[in-house]
């Protein structure tokens, strides 16, 4: 129940920030998300790495790109984000404890 709650807000949360992205960029927000971003549903995903047991440069999770609009990562004490940038070059994001990210995804270019 805990974790379904958390996950209903997240999923507020996201929608609420890409309308707040379409309405900067001068778009009816509500218009433009039920046609154009209606698809891009919000989900849950848990994942976790542990900073112990794992080799200098040994990836916990496969690099990837997030296909979805918004992702909204909880940051525990573990160091481990990358962004890459355009010329593939990885650089480390640091972080607080008990933060949380905000990143645009692919969808969003």
């Amino acid at each position: 129940e805990v974790i379904g709650t958390f996950g209903l807000s997240l999923s507020d949360l996201s929608t609420k920030i890409t309308k707040l992205i379409l309405a900067t960029l001068g778009l009816d927000a509500e218009t433009f998300y039920e046609s154009d971003f209606e698809k891009c549903k919000p989900t849950l995903c848990i994942s976790g790495y542990s900073s112990h047991g794992k080799c200098e440069g040994e990836e916990a999770l496969p690099s990837h790109a997030d296909a979805g609009c918004v992702t909204i990562l909880y940051n525990d004490e573990t160091q481990g984000l990358e962004v890459r940038s355009k010329q593939g070059k990885w650089f480390s994001v640091e972080h607080a404890p008990d933060s949380f990210a905000v990143m645009l995804g692919d969808s969003l270019k």
